[in-house]
This record gives C-alpha cells, structure tokens and sequence, in this order.
C-alpha cells in the first residue's frame, strides 16, 4: 500500500515524539497539510482521525488555540492505567487491540469562545512606561491611530492605560498631566483563557482589556472594536441566512399548495411535520424549485438552473455555519451569501420580479 506525503509526515512526528522530542507547528501549517484554510468541523475531524491513527495530539489542542499559534505534537498514548486480563483494551483506530496497559487518550474539546482565539490577543501590544512624556504618549497614539495606550514597565509589568479619555479627564480637571503616569487610567489585565463574553464584560469605560499569557508575558491588548468586528464575522453569516430563508419561504407559501410544500419534505423523515414553508429546511426548500414545473409557479423571470445552482451552493455554506467553524466561514463563502441575499432582495424584496438576462 502507498503511503501518502500526509502519512509519512505524521510518521516523522510520531517517530520523533517516540524519541522523547516535542516537534511543533502552526495551525495554519497543520490545516495546510490537509488543504484547509480553516478550522471547519469536517476538517478538525479529519485531522483528528489522522492524529490518532498515529497516536498523537497536540498541546495545546489545535482547535482551541490562536490560528498562527505554535502547538506541540505529543503522544495520546497513556500507559498508567491498568490492564484487564480478560478484556484487553480496544484502540480507537478500526478496533484493533492495543499492548495491555495503555490507552489512547482522546484530547478534551473545549467549547468555550477564548479570547486566545483572537488575533489582538496573540499580538504583543506597543507600550510607554511610566514616565514618557504626555507628547510622546499622543505621538505614539496619533501615529499609530490608537486610542489607548498600556503603560508599562516591562512586557510582564503593568502600570495602567493611558488613553484620549484619561488624558481629556485630568486636563478638563486641572490636574497634572505631563506623563503617562500622570495622565492614566487602571485596565484590566484578564488571562488568556477568559471566555470572550467574560471579557466584553470586563472592557469598563476604557473600552479595553490587557491579555496575560504563557510566561505571564502581556500578548495582546482588545479593545471594543475587536469585540465588534469578533461578533460581526460570527452573527453576518447568519443575518443573511435568516434573510434568504425568510425571502424563500414567504415566496412558496404565495405560490405553492402545502400539498406541494409537504412533497417537499425528506421522505425519510417520518417524524415531522410540514405544513407552510417555515416547516422545510433550505435544502427542501432547494429541491422544490429546481424542478421546472414548480420554478414557473413563482412567475419569476430569474434564469432557473442559474438560481438553483447558486442556492445548492448557499445550502452547503449554510452547513458550515450551523456547524460554528471558529474561524469562521470563508471571505468567499461570506460574498456568496451577501450577493444571493442582495439579489433576493432586488428581486422580491418588493413583490416584484425584475427580468434578469
């Protein structure tokens, strides 16, 4: 049997780790041996069916850490745990015995949203210590477009923030203001693991938190424009299902009979019930209108096969999303959805059907 390029890289790795060393990579690379750009749940059980198979995971597990970070392959092989004579222990990997005393060790998933996801988070912030005069403080921050500032000892030590707000507050105070010292506020300082809602709750009137990582080192600063643009990436991809769905259903329940929407339905799903168009799925929902007959029901001038091919493709976005990539879907599947949504909303968005060539 042909051993692929994938499985004599994975080979090396577990040779290696055999040998007491602890090879490491990026996600990004990791997802590239598998060509994948992101960490979709068809992808992440890929890989994880191929580490397994040669025994490894990976520390800290791949999923749940920052895109570029560097993991550690190691061995899921645990061989403290005692054997049962008469029942030996069964490997995962197509059910074949394993040496008595050993078990492969499955790697806890974490379903928690971390703020290590965050690229802000895993980028070490621009700092001024304590004493830097107030025209470098607004230099650095005017050159560099921010509006905060941490000020700092070391990349360990922190003093406080020094913002566009601060500084307004101890000038219209009449207070000293002529270093950052002088001039800052207090920031929270939360540990790479907070949940991203336990930050977005923490930011306060500066409007930013400080990250902690390994090595008590400060990784990254986040400010409430992460937060927005975190959220944006999450909930955009779903607006815009909700949108074409909602475009699509009120369209046949207007054009078809619910003797027709109920053909819709999987025939294999025995269990539920089809009564109006909020009852089909988008793939049911596909499958009605790519047939002829029905597609001149809704008295469109839209080009049929152009329109049901582009919504097959919308149904397969639409698995991604449901299934919560945590990197998110893909800049070309988030255009997808924006231009069949807009086209959607041209079309019938006014009960109007405009003749499209």
């Amino acid at each position: 049997m042909m051993v692929s390029s994938l499985g004599r890289r994975l080979a090396a790795i577990a040779e290696q780790v055999e040998q007491g060393e602890t090879p490491e990579e990026t996600v990004r690379e990791l997802l590239s041996w598998f060509y994948a750009e992101r960490r979709g749940y068809l992808i992440v059980r890929e890989i994880r069916n191929a580490l397994r198979k040669h025994k490894l995971r990976t520390t800290p597990d791949f999923e749940a850490t920052y895109i570029d970070a560097r993991v550690r392959f190691v061995s899921s092989v645990v061989t403290d745990q005692p054997s049962d004579p008469e029942s030996p222990p069964i490997s995962p990997i197509e059910g074949t015995p394993e040496i008595a005393g050993t078990t492969t060790e499955r790697p806890q998933v974490d379903p928690t949203q971390r703020i290590s996801r965050l690229a802000s988070a895993n980028t070490p912030p621009l700092y001024v210590g304590p004493d830097a005069p107030l025209g470098e403080d607004v230099t650095q921050m005017l050159m560099n477009d921010y509006s905060q500032l941490p000020v700092m000892l070391n990349e360990r030590v922190v003093i406080g923030l020094i913002s566009w707000q601060t500084i307004a507050t101890k000038l219209a105070l009449g207070l000293p203001c002529s270093t950052a010292r002088e001039c800052m506020g207090q920031v929270r300082v939360l540990a790479a693991d907070a949940s991203i809602l336990e930050a977005i709750t923490e930011l306060g009137p500066q409007g930013a938190i400080l990250v902690r990582g390994d090595a008590q080192k400060i990784t990254g600063i986040l400010t409430s424009t992460d937060f927005n643009d975190q959220f944006r990436q999450l909930a955009e991809p779903f607006v815009l299902l909700g949108e074409i769905e909602n475009h699509l259903r009120v369209r046949i329940d207007e054009a078809f009979t619910t003797e027709e929407i109920q053909s819709a339905k999987n025939p294999d799903d025995t269990n539920r019930t089809v009564e109006q168009a909020a009852d089909l799925t988008l793939g049911e929902c596909a499958r009605l209108l790519e047939k002829p007959n029905n597609w001149n029901k809704l008295d469109t001038d839209l080009h049929r096969k152009t329109f049901v091919k582009q919504l097959a493709e919308i149904v397969g976005v639409r698995n991604d999303v449901m299934h919560f990539d945590p990197d998110g879907i893909a800049s070309e599947q988030l255009d997808r959805l924006r231009k069949f949504s807009r086209l959607l909303q041209i079309a019938w968005g006014n009960g109007q059907s405009p003749a499209i060539e």
